[in-house]
């Protein structure tokens, strides 16, 4: 979603234009759940990874049914591939200014919270509560934001893959090829 995507400034972009990691930022503006499950589907066909980061989910917000179930098949696809899997809570407060009969980012956000799927999960929604890590949307983080999830990320990556020395030294990501998942998956049409 917009969060991942932010040219420039999200975290995703703050961590591939670093020396330490090689990888894909696969991710649109404006992207609800459905569509961030095709990218990786697609994403995941193409190359292996040996993390995928799955941040979502503030544009399914004040949906009567938003897609739950979507956050967990992402994640247990993610790791049948083989790669250790973060999660990351939308940080969207700008749901905050209104009462909504329709779940909220928070509802959204408590999902993935309590999800056993993700090898570690980083509580943007909690962890970015203050006003001031926000553009005055309250919807976008701002660059301080996202430079300190970034570092987040690398600590956490750096907790789960050790071998790595993330934190100073370079993660590569390997570039095999994870077809009869990618096959398997598109047959069944709860994953398109």
């Amino acid at each position: 979603d917009s969060q991942t995507y932010y040219p420039g400034v999200s975290y995703a972009e703050i961590l591939l234009n670093s020396s330490e990691i090689e990888g894909e930022n696969e991710s649109a503006n404006g992207a609800p759940l459905e569509k961030i499950n095709r990218y990786l589907i697609t994403e995941l066909g193409r190359a292996k990874y040996d993390v995928v980061t799955i941040m979502g989910g503030g544009n399914n917000a004040h949906s009567k049914y938003p897609p739950y179930d979507l956050y967990d098949e992402m994640y247990e696809y993610a790791k049948l591939s083989g790669a250790i899997v973060i999660a990351i809570t939308n940080p969207t407060k700008n749901n905050l200014r209104k009462k909504s009969k329709y779940p909220t980012n928070e509802d959204l956000a408590e999902h993935v919270r309590y999800s056993t799927v993700p090898d570690a999960i980083i509580d943007a929604n909690k962890l970015f509560s203050d006003p001031s890590y926000f553009k005055s949307d309250m919807v976008h983080l701002n660059k301080r934001a996202h430079r300190e999830l970034a570092e987040m990320w690398k600590k956490e990556v750096a907790k789960l893959l050790p071998e790595s020395n993330i934190i100073g030294e370079n993660l590569k990501l390997s570039e095999t090829k994870i077809r009869k998942i990618i096959t398997d998956a598109l047959k069944n049409e709860r994953y398109l």
